[in-house]
This record gives structure tokens, sequence and C-alpha cells, in this order.
């Protein structure tokens, strides 16, 4: 992933939630482990649901906890209860955090972790997906034969040199070549 372009989407961590289904769908993942990974995703989800609909009062031990340990200390909240989704959002508060209040969702680490990360990252996934449905759409737009990329000054010239030489006929092809960056897609 240190290539990736998109890094967020693409993580180790939910690696079978991405693969799991495709191995499903090509007949790789038996009934068995298709019914482990469907009660995990359920679990998943019941948890992000619960952390959306569970209110603390601001002036719980676990929210004074949080607002001490935030950046500069104690301060008086700006409202009467927050969602625990919305205290999981904070920088300094991790599911344990909530474990050790027994507020925790009882997942298993690796679980527990998936949910932290899709909470605290929620935003700049959404905007990334987005970003991978865009380029997605672009894949199969085709590039005017005879083109002279040379031509072409946003590209690099590692970029020119390859496209011209490989001449590939969509936006797709050219993505694929060795050498031929995201930033040079964006430029054809």
């Amino acid at each position: 992933t240190s290539r990736s372009e998109y890094r967020l989407v693409l993580r180790s961590d939910n690696a079978d939630q991405r693969l799991t289904p495709i191995g499903r769908e090509c007949g790789l993942i038996d009934d068995e482990r298709w019914g482990m990974f469907t009660d995990k995703m359920r679990g998943v989800e019941d948890e992000l649901e619960r952390l959306k609909s569970t209110r603390v009062k601001s002036d719980s031990e676990v929210v004074q906890a949080i607002l001490n340990a935030g950046a500069g200390g104690a301060k008086k909240p700006s409202r009467q209860s927050f969602t625990l989704e919305e205290l999981l959002r904070r920088p300094e508060v991790d599911t344990a955090t909530l474990d050790r209040f027994g507020l925790g969702g009882g997942l298993t680490r690796w679980d527990a972790e998936a949910v932290e990360v899709k909470v605290k990252y929620e935003g700049f996934i959404k905007r990334q997906e987005g970003q991978v449905a865009k380029v997605a759409g672009k894949m199969n737009k085709k590039i005017p034969e005879g083109i002279d990329y040379g031509a072409i000054t946003t590209l690099r010239m590692e970029a020119r040199e390859k496209l011209a030489k490989m001449t590939p006929r969509t936006v797709g092809q050219a993505s694929r070549i060795g050498g031929v960056t995201p930033a040079d897609i964006s430029s054809l």
C-alpha cells in the first residue's frame, strides 16, 4: 500500500472486507468461512449503529475524563450529551477508553480496531471512495489515436516516453503502465 494512491481504502485491516466477497464469487470461500465473515460484518455494523445511537451525558465520568485528557485540559462541555461515536472520533479516545468505562461493545481487538478506524476516518474514507468512483468512471475513456504525448507539458518526461512507446487506447490502459502516475493520468 505504500505506493497506492488510495491508502485509506486499501488498508490491511479491511482486506477481508474487500476481498472475501470477491473470493466467494470465485468459489474460493466455503460456507463456513462465509458464515464467519458475515457474522463479523454484522457485529461491526451493529457496533457502529450502537455507537451512533448511544448517548452519554456531559457530566458523566467518561465525558469528564475525555475532556480532561483532551488538548487544553478540562473544558465545559458544549452540549448536554454526546454519542459514543462523537467521543470515539476524538483523537485522545480509542475503543479501550470506552471499554475502561464499561461502554465497549465486546468486540474482538481486530473488530474493535476496524470500528475505530471507520469512525475516526469516515470523512476521509468517503472522500477517497468518491475519488475512486470518479477515476473508475474515466477508465474507459478513449485516448485519441496519434496523440503527441511529448506536447503534453503537464506529463512527466518518463510518462511521455512510456505512453508514446505503449500507445494505450484508453485511460485505464494508460493507468496500468509502470512509471505512469495518477497525476499523469489526471493530465490526460
